[in-house]
């Protein structure tokens, strides 16, 4: 008997620690007015969403992703976006979203995560992907050319390629958008669009700024710039990169362009006196001086 309480007692734990079945399901994805991701989530079951879902910490999540193969786009936890509670019910359902944003045409996953707070009883219905179109307003910041000038200096163009504004962090926060320059395939300084761009021209979509670019050291073969941007700005990799070959001619100008010439100055050659010349004479005093001795 002392045996069975025992067990009974070991046992009580687990059956606290079930979790609750449901079935949430993402039934359908698509954009709002500015092209963010939309997903909608049906409870698709027929018990209840427990209230677990909804905890703070512990409770379920949503991701989206974009591409394919799926690229880890934006998540965020379930629990502030649904205040009613409208994913509860069997049938009941939900949109929750993004701020990022569909600009042209791409794959777009959405999936839904118990992390836990309850037993998904069909896991394969939980993700959801579907191809969208939208004409969403980015800035897509791209270097368009590099070529070096006279005295063998790169010179780098930067573009607004996008159809939106820049946001205001690139211009107040140095590593929101800035060139990592390389020289010879080493890290050599950077390049920060708030110094570069005082002007803002790169903030409107079509805007475009020209760098002279004076390097730290001269390069024995090449200098490469790589545009590096904060995720929230949403560019794509396109345009990010571009390198350029230096001639070796330019080793010559650079070594004319640090080094100055030594200037020579000429002296006349050196007088010496004339011993057998007549002595020079003065004029005499007038009157009531007194004479200067020669």
């Amino acid at each position: 008997m002392k045996s069975l309480l025992a067990a009974s007692l070991l046992l009580a734990p687990c059956a606290v620690l079930a979790l609750e079945p449901a079935d949430i399901a993402v039934t359908d994805i698509g954009v709002d007015a500015q092209c963010r991701p939309v997903a909608t989530l049906t409870n698709v079951g027929n018990t209840n969403l427990p209230l677990a879902a909804y905890h703070q910490m512990a409770g379920a999540t949503y991701q989206f992703y974009r591409g394919e193969p799926r690229d880890s786009w934006a998540s965020s936890r379930f629990y502030s976006k649904d205040p009613q509670k409208q994913l509860v019910p069997p049938g009941g359902s939900v949109q929750v979203g993004v701020s990022k944003q569909v600009v042209g045409t791409v794959v777009v996953s959405a999936e839904f995560r118990p992390e836990g707070s309850y037993t998904d009883t069909q896991p394969g219905n939980n993700l959801l992907s579907k191809s969208l179109t939208c004409a969403g307003q980015l800035p897509e910041i791209g270097i368009t050319a590099l070529t070096l000038d006279a005295q063998c200096r790169p010179v780098l163009t930067l573009r607004n390629l996008g159809n939106g504004p820049l946001a205001d962090v690139a211009y107040t926060t140095s590593y929101a958008l800035y060139a990592q320059r390389r020289i010879d395939d080493a890290p050599a300084g950077q390049l920060y669009v708030k110094d570069v761009d005082p002007q803002k021209k790169l903030k409107a979509a079509g805007g475009e700024i020209t760098i002279t670019d004076t390097l730290p050291s001269r390069p024995q073969g090449k200098v490469r710039y790589e545009l590096k941007h904060l995720p929230s700005e949403g560019n794509v990799t396109s345009n990010d990169a571009m390198e350029i070959a230096i001639p070796a001619a330019c080793a010559v100008v650079d070594k004319a362009r640090t080094i100055k010439p030594v200037q020579t100055i000429k002296l006349p050659p050196p007088t010496t006196p004339d011993r057998h010349a007549p002595a020079k004479t003065l004029p005499d005093a007038p009157a009531g001086t007194l004479p200067v001795k020669p």
